[in-house]
């Protein structure tokens, strides 16, 4: 009758510490990451995040002129600049993350 005899963890060969890889091979080149995003609410486009404006709209016009409710929203530089956009922007919330002056 055989008796099977349990080994430690690294006298196994495929265990073995030198067997182990854990950095990638010199020559393999690492993915580039991708810029993140962010699409303008009023012309569709999609620019960096870091170029967008965040901007405070109206949820709800009354018919008395007034406004009730309000949400974010992005919008790029050029939008942000038309008359027809300026009207209906209540604020702006947050400035491009690229035109802030680094301290």
């Amino acid at each position: 009758m055989f008796i099977r005899t349990i080994q430690p963890f690294f006298t196994h060969p495929r265990n073995n510490i030198n067997n182990l890889k854990h950095s990638p091979k010199p020559n393999t080149k690492m993915a580039k990451r991708k810029i993140r995003e962010t699409i303008c609410s009023f012309c569709i486009d999609s620019f960096p995040d870091s170029d967008v404006y965040t901007v405070v709209l109206p949820m709800h016009n009354l018919p008395d002129g007034t406004t009730r409710g309000e949400y974010y929203t992005p919008c790029c530089g050029k939008c942000i600049n038309k008359a027809s956009t300026k009207e209906r922007i209540l604020r702006i919330k947050e400035e491009p993350k690229s035109n802030k002056t680094k301290k």
